[in-house]
């Protein structure tokens, strides 16, 4: 394996974060009233990667000569404008009961209506127990017709960059964090790029965060919801607004979205964490099972319940392992592609789940051979990551997504609810997707086509619901074996799980 691709594994960007946590007091970091480390934390593994793939970093922090900034500022100032124009003020400033921050790329279609798969069925919930909620995302969604109207609030981000960008041109005050030195010669050490973390560029993020800030303390003041929930809380849209819902007291819930489980830094082993917590932090996280609750509560419950884990599942499974008619539909959509494919009995159906990471270009350069080998007996559906549905992110991808053939699918399964895909399938593929995780609630081994889960699902694999499979010819030859073996538990109502977090809420406040 490459240093490169090293580079992308948990246990690599853990070590250096343990080392950091260890050695520096990182917990006591505050620049104009935020605590920066959570933010360099959660930018220490896209920096990595970038540099790991020896191109020019992207702007991941304001670094840029002056006159860049300036026609950068120009552009954003345009953008502001119009979306300052276009911004739902009435709408979005009624009250609520509650917010619900998408990061809207999660979201499904489903009977022609899009909404973030995570919510939808929350939602709903909440619309029982009397609850009327707002819906935000951090940019503009094209997707139409929408489920709940989801609110463009990405002007806030552009306004507090602009006002940034403004800022950078004067002098700042002097400023020392304790062992900051410590922490530079660790970051050169591992050869990380130092200008990122340059005590100018930390001084600008927090000082755009706390702009962010002053704004959604200002709305969530008036919109005064008792309860606000996000999906992807690390970035610098979803630091502030955790902050302003700490400093108004409202607790915030994280839902989970992906892999968890100790192997992703967001989520797991922090060492350092202030006696009182980080508000830029969520005050509950949502998780979907019992093991990923544990990771979070190893650090979270020494925090005096600033930061609690809690079981609530996997929303968008617990509808698709529901039995209703929606459901029942898409059965029978998804059984009427599959005879166009192929009307052949003893058909394998295989879910290739893709991400567009430029580092896997030679894992999907090598399924793309083994999907073109004349099976006879396989249909293949093949995903797209939302982030290539949305943002035509497509780098590495070209053989995989260029194929054609009867039996492989493209269009119909990047478009098609991931629960309705999984439940009428028979193998999972993918190189790292956190898809497992939802593919086996449906009975569903996962192959993956590449050893750096090896370190991050060590007790799925060993529990034999996952298997890893690099050579060309040992895939093929599996697939050419593969028996399917589902064991899919069909509920009869989808869990409440609104109703427990509701009452955990309480407890923790």
């Amino acid at each position: 394996m490459s240093s490169h691709i090293e580079n992308l594994s948990s246990d690599y960007i853990f070590s250096i974060i343990h080392e950091i946590e260890s050695k520096v007091p990182v917990k006591d970091w505050v620049i104009n009233g935020v605590y920066i480390w959570p933010i360099l934390r959660l930018q220490l593994r896209p920096i990595i990667f970038e540099a790991g793939r020896q191109k020019s970093m992207k702007q991941i922090f304001f670094h840029q000569s002056d006159t860049s900034l300036a026609n950068r500022s120009f552009s954003k100032i345009l953008q502001f404008c119009k979306g300052f124009y276009n911004f739902p003020f009435r709408r979005i400033l009624k009250q609520h009961d509650a917010v619900l921050f998408s990061d809207g790329c999660s979201l499904d279609c489903i009977d022609d209506i899009w909404s973030d798969k995570f919510f939808r069925l929350i939602e709903d919930q909440l619309n029982d127990q009397g609850y009327r909620a707002l819906s935000i995302s951090p940019f503009e969604i094209s997707l139409k017709p929408l489920k709940s109207p989801l609110y463009n609030i990405s002007i806030i981000g552009t306004g507090a960059e602009i006002l940034t960008s403004l800022r950078i041109r004067f002098p700042f005050k002097r400023i020392h964090l304790e062992d900051y030195d410590t922490f530079i010669e660790i970051l050169n050490r591992h050869k990380i790029p130092l200008q990122y973390f340059s005590y100018k560029e930390i001084f600008f993020k927090s000082y755009k965060i706390s702009l962010i800030e002053k704004v959604f303390s200002l709305i969530l003041n008036h919109i005064n919801p008792s309860i606000a929930m996000i999906i992807s809380y690390y970035h610098d849209l979803g630091f502030a607004f955790n902050r302003a819902c700490k400093k108004l007291g409202i607790p915030t819930v994280e839902i989970q979205h992906g892999t968890q489980g100790g192997i992703h830094d967001a989520y797991n082993h922090w060492q350092q964490v202030p006696a009182h917590g980080y508000p830029e932090l969520p005050s509950l996280f949502w998780t979907w099972s019992q093991e990923d609750a544990l990771e979070i509560e190893k650090w979270g419950s020494k925090t005096h319940v600033a930061h609690r884990a809690f079981v609530g599942g996997n929303p968008t499974v617990e509808f698709w392992l529901s039995k209703n008619k929606t459901v029942q539909g898409y059965d029978k959509k998804i059984e009427s592609l599959k005879q166009k494919m192929s009307a052949n009995k003893n058909v394998i159906d295989i879910l290739v789940t893709l991400q567009p990471v430029m580092a896997f270009q030679a894992y999907w350069d090598t399924l793309a051979q083994v999907i073109q080998h004349d099976f006879g007996n396989v249909r293949w559906w093949i995903r797209n990551h939302p982030t290539t549905v949305f943002g035509n992110k497509t780098e590495g991808l070209d053989k995989i997504l260029s194929l054609k053939s009867n039996q492989v699918e493209i269009q119909e399964s990047s478009r098609l609810p991931l629960g309705a895909l999984l439940r009428n399938m028979d193998l999972h593929i993918t190189v790292r997707s956190s898809t497992c995780l939802e593919a086996k609630f449906f009975g569903l081994k996962t192959l993956f086509i590449s050893d750096l889960v090896q370190s991050e699902h060590p007790q799925f694999l060993k529990n034999g619901d996952g298997i890893i499979i690099v050579d060309k010819q040992s895939i093929i030859q599996y697939i050419k074996n593969f028996i399917p073996d589902k064991k899919r538990l069909d509920l009869a109502e989808p869990i409440r799980s609104v109703e427990n977090l509701l009452e955990k809420i309480s407890i923790v406040q």
